[in-house]
């Protein structure tokens, strides 16, 4: 974000390297760095206003290459490893997790429906589950990924007994099984999915999360030791510090939404007033598109279930939250200084 921000101000080459550079690195560490793919595009269209309409739209095509080179090369990667080719194992668990929520009515669906026996005989294992396991709280909660008893892993750990597979290879194989299945669902119910999970989602993001230390113990297990070469059998925590603070931040939560909410509202009003070429506006509305792609995405990705997961917008907010007030102390100061 900083780098996209210097972008508005220069169209330096070596900024663009730059700013490029660190859009592939934040994929590399976690794929969450596909969000930042609009913004990069955004930013490399408003950095070339001299350049022709139809240059200005394949620069700014140039993070998508990027991408899609990355992903490629994840495939190849994960490919050779497991004999999948696919960019994340993990991808279609967090789908299919999104989609139990249409699992009940999906139970209507006749085998055929499905293409292939495997998607056919998970359908049939699906039907025989109660209703009650695939409700929108289990979704929003991501629990039916991690819980060994859900119909997910139960499904997982048959597969492994079908197919002789061991654990981290049937584990990506059913993910690309229930990404396939859910799908389906998503598509076959596309206004129930909207209403059941998408909106839930949406609205989870504003919940106020607590950080805390629950006062219980991690325990370190023998992966782990053996992956990291520590041999201590678990971590206990020792401070209360963010216990502590979390009647503070409930109340901060709500301050800042209700801010920030204020603050965008005068930005969309003052927009028609506006010059598109004028850096405030620019860099405003770059930190603005960055926050609602975000949530925006989020929502249909993945549950908001801990505050982590809305950390990369806090900054870019109180930066838009700074620079609106700064807008509007200008504003002031020049109405003073004519009266």
């Amino acid at each position: 974000m900083a780098t996209a921000l210097w972008m508005v101000y220069s169209s330096n080459i070596w900024i663009i390297i730059i700013h490029l550079c660190c859009l592939a690195m934040l994929y590399n560490v976690r794929y969450a760095g596909m969000f930042y793919v609009p913004v990069s595009m955004i930013v490399l269209f408003l950095a070339f206003q001299k350049k022709a309409i139809i240059l200005r739209i394949i620069i700014a095509c140039i993070p998508i290459a990027l991408l899609l080179f990355l992903q490629n090369s994840t495939r190849a990667e994960y490919k050779k490893v497991t004999g999948v080719n696919t960019t994340s194992g993990f991808g279609g668990w967090q789908l299919m997790n999104n989609a139990s929520v249409l699992i009940p009515k999906a139970k209507q669906l006749p085998v055929t429906k499905f293409d292939t026996e495997l998607e056919q005989l998970y359908h049939k294992f699906l039907i025989s589950c109660p209703d009650s396991i695939f409700t929108t709280q289990a979704a929003l909660s991501t629990g039916l990924m991690w819980d060994q008893t859900s119909p997910f892993k139960q499904f997982v750990f048959y597969y492994m007994q079908m197919t002789n597979r061991p654990y981290p290879i049937a584990w990506v194989e059913a993910g690309e099984l229930y990404s396939k299945y859910a799908q389906k669902l998503i598509f076959t119910y596309p206004f129930d999915f909207i209403t059941s999970f998408i909106i839930p989602s949406f609205t989870g993001f504003f919940e106020f999360r607590e950080i805390g230390e629950h006062g219980g113990e991690f325990k370190n297990e023998k992966m782990y030791q053996d992956y990291y070469n520590i041999q201590i059998d678990n971590y206990k925590h020792t401070c209360n510090l963010f216990s502590d603070i979390n009647p503070a931040r409930h109340i901060l939560h709500y301050i800042y939404w209700i801010i920030f909410a204020a603050a965008s509202i005068y930005f969309f009003v003052t927009t028609r007033k506006s010059s598109f070429a004028d850096k405030y506006w620019q860099t405003s509305g770059l930190l603005l598109s960055f926050i609602i792609i975000y949530i925006g995405i989020s929502a249909l990705a993945s549950p908001n279930t801990t505050w982590r997961y809305a950390m990369p917008i806090y900054i870019p907010s109180i930066l838009f939250i700074g620079s609106i007030l700064n807008e509007l102390l200008i504003k002031t100061s020049l109405k003073n200084k004519i009266k």
